[in-house]
């Protein structure tokens, strides 16, 4: 099935029973319309990811859980905004040198790690390894951030054929 200019499959793709899985299987995501889907306001994206996403049923309701996308290869990340993002989590030091990284970020890898019900606020972790070459005399820099994402709106079908 096409996703986002690349490929899902679901491995066992019946109505599942509480504790039972799917796991959806990804490549080639296009970032950018991910980002476009998930409503990033203020961020651009160039690359591909591919990976994994197990959606388990608890007490009825769908959750991801432990979810991991890496980036096929290099990319950007670019926040279009002067002001720090407030949807990240952290002290404001770290807050304003997250807004200056990613003014024009330039990953080698990148990793984001999805956990939380899919009809709610999913718990997002940004790992990347990259340089903004703009700063810091384009010194290496690591990003661990983390935030809250909806991904209902990726996820409509599966959550209606589960219903």
């Amino acid at each position: 099935m096409k996703l986002l200019d690349g490929q899902l499959n679901i491995d066992n793709f019946n109505p599942i029973r509480d504790n039972e899985k799917w796991i959806l299987q990804l490549k080639n995501i296009n970032l950018f319309k991910l980002m476009q889907n998930i409503n990033a306001k203020g961020f651009s994206a160039t690359g591909l990811l591919k990976g994994k996403i197990p959606i388990i049923q608890k007490q009825g309701r769908l959750f991801i859980q432990n979810a991991s996308l890496s980036s096929k290869s290099s990319g950007t990340l670019r926040y279009l905004y002067d002001n720090t993002p407030n949807f990240f989590e952290g002290d404001e030091l770290e807050l304003e040198t997250i807004s200056m990284a990613l003014k024009n970020y330039h990953y080698d890898t990148l990793e984001l790690k999805l956990n939380g019900p899919l009809d709610g606020d999913i718990d997002v972790s940004i790992i990347g390894k990259g340089v903004n070459p703009d700063l810091y005399g384009a010194r290496r820099i690591s990003l661990n951030l983390k935030t809250k994402a909806k991904l209902k709106p990726l996820f409509k079908n599966i959550i209606k054929a589960q219903q």
